[in-house]
């Protein structure tokens, strides 16, 4: 923007202001000079007068016009002598009467300097002085209508320019508060788009409610951790709504609880914190994924915890050793039957210890793994025939009606799917044993899910289930609840799937267990 559209920029307003009074003056003397035809303001000519207010009219209506459609100086400054020129005729024709318009004359000077900064302001003065002098000396000489008086003349234009000065000073200081009013607004503005793109690209859901808890500004990141399910139709007002409780339970405990939701069980918990904007009139409220502060401190410990093992995994498995190796020895002689089951115990538990040191020491390599594309239906059919072909109650379903493939680490998903065959295959076990009639069922289910663009993998049981206040804790390592486990074969799993950009959780079934496996995001057969 350059400095002249700058300065017609700032007096835009005040130009429209001085057109609009300029309507209204010029209407107030054609208003007289027609309903008083022998008033002060028509003694000695009342054509010219009408004339002369027709004029100004005129050019009032053409000025005002010309200005709004093409906005040019010189019809600005044009109109200004028009008006000083006009109300010059005017006064002359009612000196006899005594009506001086003086006052009318120094308002046009001023309203023209505030336009015209500089020496067109001080023409507009000096042009006024011109008028005023030819009115005096010339005009009153010819026609011998009034003594000139020189003095008065004298005076008004000393009055004109020093108007004039004022004026161009004062509009001087505006423009310039004006300038950097409009500049502090852009600089404003500036830094609230900036903060606005900061806020929307952030990981951290901001949320801002009034003081009526109504949502004024919510960013992406606040949006996704809110509607986190498409598939379960997970609506940001639900969440919403949960915040609103939250933010009044943390109103009413003193605003010193630290909160957590979770919108459904497969939705990850939320991490949320509030605090008070602009003097407690509006609450903003920060949404944080908890499942990454907990996966961080797992991997801590779990780092700690492989460096340990790795360094005292030659000190364990040499006694591991040499006790597997006196239990072989005592097999191989004659025990009492009591004995052997004391042998059995202790190769057992000699076997268990020794998976517990090589799934740490797993973890604390944690090697990238080599993803492949793998056509899941062919695959399910070859890893049950290879690992599991004595089971003959685990059968494949395929939910889609073409071949689905998926992007994961062959071995990493043959070492998924044992573990959680195994456990499902531990857990109906017991019942076989006890219930004849029983007919274990272990269905492996393969489908699309629209709405989220995944494929999935159901491995689902008929067993006895899991206890809903253990579900929270079943992917936590070293929690398990058989006598026998290690507690780190679903933890193992979910590492795994969530080093091959997968997820694995559970779903609630009528009976038994159900473990779905959410591959990464992928189109059926490239669509």
């Amino acid at each position: 923007m350059t400095q002249h559209q700058d300065l017609f920029h700032f007096l835009k307003t005040p130009i429209k202001i001085y057109s609009s009074y300029r309507f209204l003056l010029s209407f107030i003397f054609v208003a007289i000079a027609v309903t008083h035809p022998t008033t002060s303001l028509s003694v000695l000519s009342p054509s010219l007068v009408i004339s002369t207010l027709y004029f100004f009219i005129a050019s009032s209506f053409l000025a005002a016009s010309l200005f709004q459609i093409k906005p040019v100086v010189k019809h600005t400054f044009i109109g200004f002598i028009i008006d000083i020129i006009s109300i010059a005729l005017l006064e002359y024709t009612s000196l006899n009467k005594g009506v001086s318009l003086d006052l009318v004359l120094i308002v046009s000077v001023a309203a023209g300097s505030i336009v015209f900064i500089g020496p067109l302001g001080m023409g507009i003065a000096a042009i006024a002085t011109i008028a005023l002098c030819l009115k005096e000396f010339i005009f009153n000489d010819l026609f011998g209508v009034n003594e000139p008086s020189s003095l008065r003349t004298a005076i008004l234009g000393i009055t004109f320019f020093a108007t004039a000065w004022i004026a161009q000073t004062l509009a001087k200081r505006l423009i310039e508060s004006e300038r950097i009013t409009s500049k502090q607004a852009r600089n404003i503005q500036q830094l609230e788009n900036l903060n606005q793109a900061i806020i929307e690209r952030m990981h951290t859901g901001i949320v801002v409610f009034d003081h009526d808890l109504n949502t004024e500004l919510m960013n992406q990141a606040a949006q996704h951790l809110l509607s986190p399910d498409a598939a379960n139709e997970i609506a940001p007002e639900t969440g919403l709504a949960l915040l609103q409780d939250k933010i009044e339970h943390w109103l009413q405990k003193d605003h010193i609880e630290t909160q957590t939701i979770q919108l459904s069980s497969h939705a990850p918990e939320l991490k949320i914190g509030f605090t008070y904007l602009t003097e407690e009139q509006r609450i903003v409220v920060f949404l944080e994924d908890n499942t990454k502060f907990k996966q961080h401190a797992q991997q801590l410990k779990l780092a700690s915890l492989g460096r340990l093992a790795a360094s005292i995994a030659h000190e364990i498995r040499n006694p591991l050793a040499a006790v597997s190796y006196a239990s072989e020895l005592l097999q191989e002689t004659q025990l009492a039957e009591d004995q052997t089951k004391l042998v059995n115990i202790l190769e057992r538990h000699v076997k268990r210890m020794n998976e517990i040191v090589e799934n740490v020491l797993q973890l604390s390599r944690r090697e990238p793994p080599q993803l492949q594309t793998i056509t899941l239906n062919d695959w399910l059919n070859e890893f049950r025939n290879a690992v599991f072909p004595q089971v003959n109650f685990i059968t494949i379903h395929n939910e889609n009606e073409t071949a689905l493939d998926v992007e994961f680490d062959p071995s990493h998903l043959s070492q998924v799917c044992t573990n959680l065959i195994e456990n499902a295959l531990n857990a109906i076990r017991p019942i076989m044993s006890k219930d004849s009639a029983f007919q274990p069922q272990i269905t492996l289910s393969v489908g699309f899910i629209h709405a989220l663009s995944r494929v999935f993998l159901n491995i689902t049981d008929n067993g006895p289930g899991i206890p809903n206040d253990k579900l929270a804790h079943i992917f936590d390592p070293f929690f398990t609840t058989s006598k026998s486990g290690s507690g780190l074969g679903l933890f193992l799993c979910r590492e795994i799937c969530e080093l091959n950009h997968a997820r694995v959780h559970t779903l609630p079934v009528e009976q038994g267990t159900c473990f779905q496996i959410l591959f990464k995001p992928r189109n059926i057969n490239g669509e």
